[in-house]
């Protein structure tokens, strides 16, 4: 069973069962199904809760495999129950040290663990926008005609063993999965700030795209630019449409098939 919120924001393990019980999260007949697991009466658990009754050692740790609590988490919870029971002030400030130690030694975990997943996180944002190829295959192979090898490689003009070194370090980081011979589009969640290197490597590749296709004069793609002078609340509804444009054509991407990769690179800016 798991916890709707961690026992460390606790300070009594009362409050923390009476929260399982009785929190916006909790699960319909939770206290009954405790109450069982545990050996005992729901009515019992209710007087743990409410009033001056308290678990025993047994049912402490009944508890905590009963949420399938960490091994952290579970030394937290029977240092609570030890605290509930204690009489003498050595014991309750013994206790209160042990929780003291528990939750840093939380903290020092969850800061670990956030510094190797940023490291893991850049890692891939990294690879990802070091240049267009990573992205392009990425999303090309949402599109059934190009999920093989030979396929893509007919597609980007490019070596087969390449387009394999790519697939595969895709594959690594979670972006696309493998079927037999077949590599399909997985995932597109990836999160960083506009205002990031990596936000500014793809507004930079993508244009960058935009030049190669011009370059090609290639017929089925289109290309605008315009330099103009004009008034303030002119240019404030040129804003206005611009990002219309944006929102309606975001609309029809979404709606649309996933056949082929196109790229639309859109600005504007005082010059």
């Amino acid at each position: 069973m798991e916890i709707s919120t961690s026992i460390f924001d606790f300070a009594t393990y009362k409050e923390f069962l009476n929260f399982q019980f009785h929190g916006s999260k909790t699960v319909r007949g939770l206290q009954t199904r405790l109450a069982k697991h545990l050996n005992c009466q729901s009515a019992y658990l209710y007087q743990v809760v409410k009033g001056k009754a308290e678990l025993t050692e047994d049912q402490a740790f009944g508890v905590t495999t009963f949420f399938e609590m960490a091994s952290l988490e579970r030394r937290y919870f029977l240092c609570l129950v030890g605290l509930s029971r204690a009489h003498t002030p050595e014991l309750k400030n013994y206790l209160q040290n042990q929780l003291s130690q528990l939750k840093a030694e939380r903290t020092d975990l969850a800061t670990s663990a956030d510094a190797k997943s940023a490291k893991i996180e850049s890692e891939i944002l990294d690879y990802y926008f070091s240049q267009s190829l990573p992205s392009l295959l990425h999303i090309l192979t949402s599109s059934a005609q190009y999920q093989t090898e030979e396929a893509l490689s007919k597609r980007l003009k490019m070596p087969k063993a390449m387009i394999a070194q790519h697939l595969q370090k895709l594959n690594h980081f979670g972006f696309i999965e493998k079927n037999k011979d077949r590599w399909s589009f997985k995932t597109a969640s990836l999160h960083f700030a506009e205002t990031s290197s990596h936000g500014l490597s793809q507004h930079l590749m993508r244009r960058s795209q935009s030049m190669t296709s011009l370059l090609n004069r290639e017929k089925e793609n289109s290309h605008f630019c315009s330099l103009f002078t004009l008034d303030p609340e002119s240019y404030l509804k040129l804003k206005s449409i611009f990002s219309d444009f944006i929102a309606k054509s975001q609309k029809l991407i979404h709606r649309g098939g996933a056949d082929e990769a196109y790229v639309l690179v859109a600005d504007l800016f005082k010059a």
